[in-house]
């Protein structure tokens, strides 16, 4: 949160994470994350907000979500998932399969 401007406080972490905290664990995975990034976008400028995010998931700058950039993210995130799940991840994100995730791609996935 902090690499998009965030600072939130301990006790807001814990709210956010309670809202989105199915099993109600302490714990988030990638597709909670991904909501509640979405949510907190969503109370900001969100445009803005969602452009900063995928520059920084971008991290060349090409204007692309690499397969390695988003298996990076999701390893910082320490998230630990097989191909499988990396692959149907991809085709969940990649809606154009071209193989990397656009900002179309990216705006799409954060706001379903």
């Amino acid at each position: 949160m902090r690499a998009i401007g965030q600072y939130p406080t301990e006790a807001e972490l814990y709210d956010m994470i309670s809202e989105v905290d199915q099993s109600s664990e302490g714990e988030i995975d990638f597709q909670q994350f991904c909501s509640l990034m979405l949510r907190r976008l969503e109370e900001l400028n969100s445009d803005e907000y969602l452009r900063q995010a995928f520059r920084i998931f971008d991290r060349d700058l090409d204007g692309f979500i690499t397969t390695a950039e988003l298996r990076a993210i999701i390893y910082n995130l320490g998230e630990h998932i097989s191909e499988e799940e990396f692959a149907v991840m991809m085709q969940e994100i990649d809606y154009d399969n071209d193989g990397v995730i656009s900002y179309a791609d990216f705006v799409k996935a954060m706001r379903n």
